[in-house]
């Protein structure tokens, strides 16, 4: 369903401010909120083994300070993602599919929607105990990289990893997820537009996800 992606991805796209690279992890993880409604464009690049054919997509993610988080996939096909509060939302505009679950439910990618939550919240001390944190800065890059501890790796997968990286003072613009079963996805991103007319937007969007008239 790519929802681990939809609500990793969020958290990466949140604006940089001046003096990124004087800053501490912390420092980062507390500008990560956004203030207002915003919209980024994306081009996703997934591998799914060697012997399989990359798959491309691109659309727009949208989010909220009230934590609403919204995947719109505009090719190559139509498909509607969201997650508001804990619940989770998926409608395949195409064959008419929808999945409606909480984040509580037991699936594996409610792991990911922690580590974001913990992001966001600044949270740190609660994600070192599952998570390898390591943020790093040079002249022109800001780069953070979170790796899944052993312990709470399931048999048969690897560590999930996340690189995100932006360049110094400006938006997140590439973000790698490999996720346990070494799938991997690459987004490059863009900051669209912000303010009223995109809070707007992400209702409309909602009431279709609901399936509200």
């Amino acid at each position: 369903m790519n929802l681990i992606r939809l609500v990793l991805v969020f958290f990466f796209c949140i604006k940089a401010s001046i003096g990124f690279a004087q800053e501490s992890l912390e420092a980062v993880l507390q500008r990560m909120k956004p203030k207002q409604a915003i919209a980024i464009t994306y081009h996703e690049k997934r591998s799914m083994g060697f012997f399989s054919e990359d798959k491309k997509s691109h659309g727009i993610l949208y989010s909220t300070p009230s934590k609403i988080l919204l995947k719109v996939q505009e090719n190559p096909s139509k498909i509607l993602m969201g997650i508001e509060k804990d619940q989770l939302y998926y409608y395949n505009l195409v064959d008419k599919q929808r999945y409606h679950t909480t984040t509580k439910a037991d699936l594996p990618m409610m792991a990911s929607i922690e580590v974001l939550k913990g992001l966001m919240s600044g949270n740190i001390q609660a994600l070192k105990k599952k998570y390898l944190l390591n943020f790093k800065t040079t002249a022109q890059l800001w780069t953070i990289e979170l790796t899944q501890k052993d312990d709470d790796i399931e048999d048969d997968l690897q560590a999930l990893k996340v690189i995100m990286q932006g360049q110094i003072l400006q938006t997140a613009n590439s973000l790698i997820i490999i996720e346990g079963d070494g799938d991997r996805s690459e987004f490059r991103l863009r900051l669209q537009a912000q303010g009223k007319a995109v809070e707007q937007t992400i209702q409309k969007i909602l009431t279709v996800l609901k399936d509200q008239p």
